[in-house]
């Protein structure tokens, strides 16, 4: 890179295939955001104590991103929580949550 760093890319887990619900799912989805958004905010730390204004900079995107996602894992699961067992209302969340789509790197949220 134009800075002279390098990344290490740890061994992998396989992922959880299966969910007793759908709404565990989108917790799980949630609970990994979260924690994505905690490693970026460590990051962001690094680069203060570092005093790496560069980096703080280019991982301000980062954080915003992070904040937009974690909302709408949290709005999804209102959803879901309001839906409950009802097949139909499935159906509707099904076809609702086709609505957010990333246009020009930005998403389009419910």
């Amino acid at each position: 890179n134009e800075r002279g760093g390098f990344a290490v890319v740890p061994n992998l887990t396989q992922p959880t295939l299966t969910y007793p619900s759908i709404t565990h799912a989108f917790k799980e989805l949630l609970n990994h955001e979260i924690m994505v958004s905690e490693s970026i905010n460590n990051l962001v730390d690094i680069a203060l104590q570092e005093k790496d204004f560069a980096t703080h900079n280019f991982l301000q995107w980062y954080v915003a991103e992070q904040i937009e996602e974690e909302a709408l894992a949290r709005t999804l699961i209102d959803k879901l929580e309001l839906i409950g067992d009802e097949k139909s209302g499935l159906y509707l969340f099904d076809k609702d949550i086709l609505s957010v789509t990333v246009v020009g790197g930005q998403d389009e949220q419910m």
